[in-house]
């Protein structure tokens, strides 16, 4: 009998948690991310099955084995050990982004499938209408009114008209889109997916005149920071700051998929370029900074801590940048006294691997842990995930008992934290039911591995981003944002010229050549038929030219956007996710986020039409650009003359 081997990409999830509405016979899921496949593994009161067979079957011999030929089918089970498909490790990101690989977007050019959107947007109206564009602030918390903005000033001395012109500039809102039966949606000087804009300010004080010491919500229409908390700096060292936040509710409800969160990192990406140019043009400095853990512990799962900035007078060099804390350096927390009268119930964030024969258990909140699950730790975790009816007996002892092992062994999954207090696990619960119940459990998972690695580390996006190569005019610059920048659907067929074109992108270039993660394209329109592609030399600092292509390969990379086949001219942005960790992959996002900022800013000042997108078929894409695709990032600019309705 011929040996299988267990598909080293597959993970496993708790049902009730990736698959709320179709739990069945089973309280975990195995999922299979290269094809974006889901199967329960049945078995309620017994150690499942199907996890036994691909644990053992996941050692360096394989497993003889019969009757599986399904699991074959479904690519579970492989013929050879040494097989194309990537060797995971313990870090979730890495099935995260496999599972995202190659997802099929829905081409919205269609009617038929614009309708259908409409039909499913209804639906979603029924259960809850869309979230506020703006975060309702509790009326009763003490608030600092700032002057009002004064965006064409030549420079500014206050810290609270800076405050004032840079926040408002970035977060209020400078016109409205019609949203249908949905709206109004803003626009706002910073493009965001879907118009959705989840992106906040938290502003951090200390020691600034006039504004009382403390931690604040931007609180946009009212120009007001709501105070949120005290600050945690006990010294008299002056401090003003940023925290980038999101308001994860609102792209949730419009994308009920998991690769529309990489989405919020590309939306702050232009807001930290917008407040970094604002910030520039008033003689100020935007330099990257840290979270402080108080301010991630301060914020349940609604609103998400993304990075941070402090806001100085220029000082000729930027801040260095910190060592990052890995998931393998993490410091064991301090041994926790379980009670023996508590109820404990399995942690909701708890998620699994197969390797070496064995099943590993991960787990990055509220702590972090790495654990090999032997059957009888997984027979405990299985029996004390939550029940329905929440008459399940779970004290230390109850479980002791009820799954005849130790009390030591009890204790051992409290220490890892993969055995919660029953009041912290319905905390938990409630934090992540929108998550969960939308669909982007996946991408909770991926944002508390972010979180467990960010916490008081300095932001990796790199201090080259933030330098400020020439002189920006306040009064251009905010003319540029607030009234020329809007989106482009219908493009003239007439070309425009390289000179042009170039400067599209020319504020790039520095970074391009800086970061050897990143790397452009440009596609110029030969006729309806053929584009010309060229690919930027960081040795010659030109472009060469790469190939020609039909416009029809371009239009399946970009799922039938209409708006990128009819311009002028597209340039392409791609960076290499190869190895990074959680905020290198978050940064990776931030990064392009910035750099499609300038671009908007360029082609605004310019008047120059733009469409702009992230959404792309990763396999047809890498044909063109002959990257590898499962480990590219892509984001377009499309450029051309406006053809305005």
């Amino acid at each position: 009998m011929r040996s299988l081997f267990t598909n080293p990409s597959l993970y496993v999830l708790q049902t009730k948690l990736v698959s709320p509405n179709s739990q069945g016979n089973s309280r975990w899921t195995v999922v299979n991310p290269v094809a974006s496949t889901l199967y329960g593994a049945i078995g309620k009161d017994e150690y499942p099955k199907l996890i036994k067979i691909l644990r053992d079957a996941s050692s360096a011999e394989g497993e003889a084995l019969h009757d599986v030929e399904i699991l074959t089918e479904k690519s579970l089970l492989l013929p050879e050990p040494n097989c194309s498909v990537t060797k995971k490790g313990s870090v979730f990101l890495d099935y995260y982004h496999s599972f995202v690989h190659g997802y099929v977007f829905h081409n919205y050019d269609s009617i038929e499938r614009f309708e259908k959107d409409r039909e499913q947007m209804n639906e979603y109206g029924k259960i809850a209408r869309p979230p506020d564009v703006y975060t309702q602030r509790n009326a009763e918390l003490k608030r600092l009114n700032l002057p009002l903005p004064q965006m064409h000033l030549c420079s500014i001395e206050s810290e609270v008209q800076l405050l004032s012109n840079i926040l408002s500039g970035t977060f209020l809102a400078v016109g409205e889109i019609n949203g249908g039966d949905f709206g109004p949606w803003l626009r706002k000087a910073n493009p965001s997916g879907g118009a959705r804009h989840p992106i906040e300010a938290l502003v951090i004080i200390n020691g600034v005149e006039n504004i009382p010491d403390g931690v604040y919500c931007f609180d946009p229409p009212n120009n007001q920071l709501v105070y949120k908390m005290a600050s945690s700096d006990g010294s008299n060292h002056r401090r003003l700051s940023l925290v980038l936040t999101a308001r994860v509710e609102r792209p949730m409800w419009r994308y009920r998929e998991s690769r529309s969160f990489r989405a919020i990192f590309l939306d702050a990406g232009h807001c930290i370029e917008t407040l970094r140019q604002l910030s520039a043009a008033y003689g100020w400095s935007l330099m990257e900074g840290f979270i402080d853990q108080n301010v991630f512990n301060e914020f349940d799962l609604q609103d998400i801590p993304i990075c941070g900035f402090s806001i100085s007078r220029p000082v000729g060099r930027m801040a260095s940048e910190a060592t990052l804390q890995t998931t393998s350096d993490i410091v064991a927390c301090e041994r926790e006294d379980f009670s023996r009268s508590a109820c404990y119930n399995t942690n909701p964030f708890l998620w699994c691997y197969f390797a070496e024969g064995k099943l590993v258990g991960v787990t990055s909140y509220p702590k972090c842990a790495k654990l090999i699950l032997d059957e009888s730790m997984f027979r405990v975790l299985n029996y004390a995930q939550v029940s329905r009816r929440g008459d399940r007996p779970s004290t230390p002892l109850e479980l002791s008992l009820s799954q005849n092992v130790s009390i030591n062994l009890v204790d051992e999954l409290i220490q890892s934290g993969f055995l919660v207090n029953l009041e912290n696990v319905r905390s938990l619960y409630s934090e992540a039911a929108h998550w969960i119940s939308h669909g982007w459990y996946q991408n909770l998972l991926v944002y508390l591995e972010y979180k467990a690695e960010k916490i008081n580390s300095e932001s990796l996006i790199g201090e080259n981003f933030f330098h400020e190569s020439e002189s920006v005019e306040p009064g251009p610059l905010w003319k540029a944002l607030s009234t020329e920048r809007k989106t482009t659907r219908i493009f003239s067929p007439t070309l425009i010229d390289p000179i042009s074109a170039f400067g599209a992108v020319s504020s790039c270039l520095e970074l391009l050549n800086d970061c050897d993660a990143l790397e452009m394209f440009h596609l110029k329109r030969v006729n309806d038929d053929m584009f010309k592609v060229q690919r930027w030399s960081k040795k010659e600092r030109c472009f060469i030219n790469f190939k020609e292509i039909e416009s029809a390969l371009l239009e399946n990379a970009v799922i039938g956007q209409k708006p990128v086949v009819q311009a002028s001219d597209i340039y392409w942005f791609a960076s290499s996710v190869e190895g990074l960790n959680s905020v290198g992959y978050v940064n990776a996002l931030l990064r392009l986020g910035m750099l499609m900022q300038k671009v908007c800013i360029s082609c605004a000042r310019m008047k120059l039409g733009l469409f702009i997108t992230p959404a792309s078929n990763d396999l047809t894409a890498a044909k063109i650009t002959e990257l590898n695709s499962v480990s590219t990032l892509n984001y377009f600019a499309a450029v051309g003359r406006a053809v305005r309705k």
